[in-house]
């Protein structure tokens, strides 16, 4: 048995096929399937949509100004 601790073995791209993204993605839109559910069934579908959009429009604000940020450090 070896126990690399972390280490990658040189030449090795690591995640090379995205799996670890794709098990985030999947478990993060089963959450939010759940949540949608429930505020469903609590008749507050509208609140977490509008909850929902708030967060989506901060993501892109914030994905927004680090692109910005990248793109004005480019020198």
């Amino acid at each position: 048995m070896r126990i690399s601790a972390g280490f990658r073995r040189p030449g090795r791209v690591q995640d090379e096929d995205g799996m670890g993204w794709q098990i985030i993605v999947a478990a993060m839109a089963g959450y939010l399937a759940l949540l949608g559910r429930s505020a469903w069934k609590q008749g507050e579908f509208r609140q977490f949509l509008r909850s929902l959009a708030i967060v989506a429009a901060l993501c892109a604000l914030l994905a927004g100004a680090v692109a910005l940020a990248m793109l004005l450090d480019r020198t």
